[in-house]
Formats: C-alpha cells, structure tokens, sequence
C-alpha cells in the first residue's frame, strides 16, 4: 500500500471510530440511537448535561481529513484561523475517506460584520454540491457557535464550508467539528416577556414577568421530515402548556398554524411529549424553534428538549 493510501485509511479509522463514540445522557434515550423500542434522537438541548458530546474536530485539525481551500487567504492565529476573503465564491471543504453519518456540524466563528455561513454536502442523495443540499446560517457581528443540522440517514462524501461571499470580509474561525449524538450546543434567546434567561446546573432557567414568555433557537439545515416528535422536561407552575413554534418556507414567521401544544406523558408530570409527524405545516427545512413553556408569568426550568423520529408517530 503506497504511503498515500495507507494514510488515508488511517485518517478514516481515526475518523469512523471517533464517530461511534456517541455521547450519552442520563435517563434519557442515547442521542442519535435507538435504545430498545424508543425513539431515535434526532436534535436535543441537554441543558443539565455534565458531560461534553463526542466530536471529530475538523479545526483545528487533529488527525482529520485534508482541508481545501478556494478565494480565501487564512493564517493560524492565537487558538484559531484567521481568514479574508479574497474573491468569488470563496470556500473550504474536506473529503471523508469513507461516508460517515453524521448529527450536526458545529461552528464557532468571530466575524467583524453581520454575514451568512453557508453548508453544503455530498452524498448518496446529493452527488455534486447544489443549494438544495445546503443550509444557510446568520452570522452577527462578534463570536456565533451555529448548529448545522444534518440527516445521518445518508452518509456524508464531502462538507464545504462558505464564509461570506464578498471580498474582504474577514473573519476567525476558532473551531469546527462533526458529531452524530445529535447533540446540539446552539444558544437559546429570550423573547416576550422573559426577563431572565440562563443556563444553570438545573437547566435552562426562564423567568417571565408578564404572559408569553418564550426562547427561540436557529436550526439551519433541519429537515422536517426526520423527525415525528417532540420531548420536553420542563419544571414549572401547574397548569402550564408548554407550545412549540416552527418557521420554515411553509411557515415564514411563528403563528398558531405552525405550532403543537405538548402535554404530560405517565413519564411523570414534569415530561410532555408532542406528535408532529402528519401535521399540516411541519414539512420541508426548519429554520428556527420557539418553546413558550406557558402562556402566564412566572419561573420554568428546562432540563431537556429534543426532537426524535418513533415509530409509535
């Protein structure tokens, strides 16, 4: 076997073994597994997590698969890589010496000006690189952590990784990795009337003066069409119904039409579940999730929210 091969192989064993660590949470379902007849994880935010998710770091690069690179000028600066753009359509990607499944692709970038992160891959179901098997992400000005979310039913050949498509714009990228667990790390924002919005060791914690309070996230690259259903751990006042918003092309903005109230489950009072799968506006890309965990003021904790694909949907 030439050096060259005998490399490659290598990567790909790092790469394939890293992978199939999948990380674990306690007295829930394994992410991005099926545990017995349970449902398969297909994103999840574990705010009482303790533990960090598996990942195959692709920057900086330990062991992973070459980078390219097109348009752009970078240099490794103090802990990440710094990056100008210096033409057209600039871009990195990376070939996988093997297909791997993967949950989510994560980012963390400082840009100097609002811009847009875009995400394409190839695979069995998208063999060159097109819009259609892309995700687009905001970027605001100073440091954004983005959840790519992609679909581990196809294995991936190739990611590509497109900074802002304009000459100068400039940028640090200070890390960005691959995890199957579905584990996601985006943050959460307040909107409504939520006052106070932190992580603590307890959860997400959510205090609301008025009614309608809410958190939003960003979910680029989320297909509607992996998952069936929605888990929540929620502590908070009784009588509380906690309600889930989409936006996606069928839903451009959150409205009662793109919504599902989820409701306790005999898993205990603090558990509610919602089925999605079927109805009429849950379709195509998600780009972005609100939870109200209910409709009056006062204090909520969210332990655990996930998105799964059951059979029992």
């Amino acid at each position: 076997m030439s050096d060259r091969r005998a490399e490659q192989s290598h990567l790909g064993a790092v790469l394939l073994l890293s992978l199939s660590l999948g990380g674990c949470v306690r007295d829930k379902p394994q992410a991005g597994r099926e545990t017995g007849d349970g449902p398969l994880v297909v994103a999840s935010w574990d705010f009482s997590r303790e533990e960090a998710p598996s990942a195959v770091t692709l920057w900086p690069a330990l062991g992973a698969p070459r980078r390219m690179k097109r348009a752009v000028k970078t240099r490794e600066g103090d802990g990440s890589l710094e990056i100008v753009v210096s033409g057209a359509d600039p871009a990195f990607s990376w070939e996988f010496p093997e297909p791997v499944a993967l949950g989510i692709a994560e980012a963390v970038v400082t840009a100097d000006a609002p811009g847009t992160l875009q995400l394409f891959w190839t695979s069995s179901d998208c063999p060159v690189y097109s819009e259609a098997c892309s995700s687009k992400a905001p970027l605001a000005s100073g440091t954004t952590l983005v959840d790519f979310f992609l679909d581990a039913r196809h294995p991936l050949r190739t990611l590509r990784l497109d900074p802002p498509d304009h000459a100068g714009a400039r940028l640090e990228l200070h890390s960005f990795s691959l995890r199957k667990d579905g584990v996601a790390r985006s943050a959460f924002r307040a909107t409504g009337t939520v006052r106070v919005l932190e992580e603590t060791p307890l959860g997400l914690r959510i205090d609301s003066s008025g009614g309608d309070p809410g958190v939003t996230v960003s979910t680029p690259g989320l297909a509607a069409n992996t998952v069936t259903g929605a888990e929540l751990v929620l502590r908070a006042p009784p009588g509380s119904r906690p309600q889930l918003f989409w936006t996606s092309d069928a839903c451009p903005v959150f409205s009662e039409a793109c919504s599902v109230f989820l409701t306790p489950t005999d898993a205990g009072a603090s558990t509610h579940r919602a089925k999605l799968a079927g109805h009429p506006q849950f379709h195509g890309q998600l780009t972005n999730l609100r939870l109200d965990p209910g409709a009056s003021p006062g204090a909520f904790t969210v332990e655990h929210f996930a998105l799964v694909s059951s059979p029992d949907d």
